[in-house]
C-alpha cells in the first residue's frame, strides 16, 4: 500500500465513525482539491454491506472498495427489507 491509499483509508475511516451522514464533499488528503465521498448499502445474501466510491476533481485520484464490516446507521441503501415491500 501506497502513502496516497493510506491517506484515503484514513479519511474514510475518520468519516464512517460519524454518527450523522458526513456529507459528500471533503477535503483531499492528497492535494488539498475537493474529493467527493460516497457511500452506499447493499446485500449480499442475508448480509447488510456497505461501500465507499470517491473521486477528487484536482489531482484525478479515484477509488472504489467494500467494507466487511455493517454499515453505519446513516449509510442509504439500494435494497428494500421483505416487511417493506
Amino acid at each position: 500500500m501506497n502513502n496516497e491509499d493510506e491517506l484515503i483509508y484514513e479519511l474514510l475511516d475518520n468519516l464512517i465513525k460519524h454518527t450523522t451522514a458526513p456529507g459528500e464533499i471533503h477535503i483531499c488528503p492528497i492535494c488539498n482539491g475537493e474529493i467527493h465521498v460516497w457511500f452506499g448499502g447493499y446485500k449480499r445474501g442475508e448480509e447488510s454491506l456497505f461501500g465507499a466510491t470517491i473521486r477528487c476533481e484536482s489531482c484525478g485520484i479515484q477509488m472504489a472498495l467494500d467494507y466487511a464490516i455493517p454499515p453505519p446507521s446513516w449509510v442509504k441503501t439500494n435494497y428494500t427489507k421483505p416487511d417493506e415491500l
